[in-house]
């Protein structure tokens, strides 16, 4: 989990900084390759936000699977 913790942060740190870096050609339109300093932006955000995506549904199998395997490995007695 903890290589997962860190590749989330590393993620939400491109996504982060693509967004602000599409925000700074917002504001200044006409600097020197707008488009295309906006455009490498929004692929790295777009990129960003998908892998943030899969890696929480890793996380919930990840979880789910731990859960069945205490579940599994630890039965409670209701009977009791």
């Amino acid at each position: 989990m903890e290589l997962i913790n860190a590749v989330m942060s590393s993620l939400n740190a491109d996504k982060d900084k693509a967004s602000f870096e599409m925000n700074m050609m917002l504001n200044n339109p006409t600097q020197k390759d707008a488009i295309n300093k906006f455009k490498k932006a929004l692929s790295v955000h777009s990129v960003a936000k998908a892998q943030i995506e899969v890696l929480n549904s890793i996380i919930q199998q990840v979880q789910d699977f731990k859960e069945s395997h205490e579940a599994e490995t630890n039965p409670t007695n209701s009977g009791d």
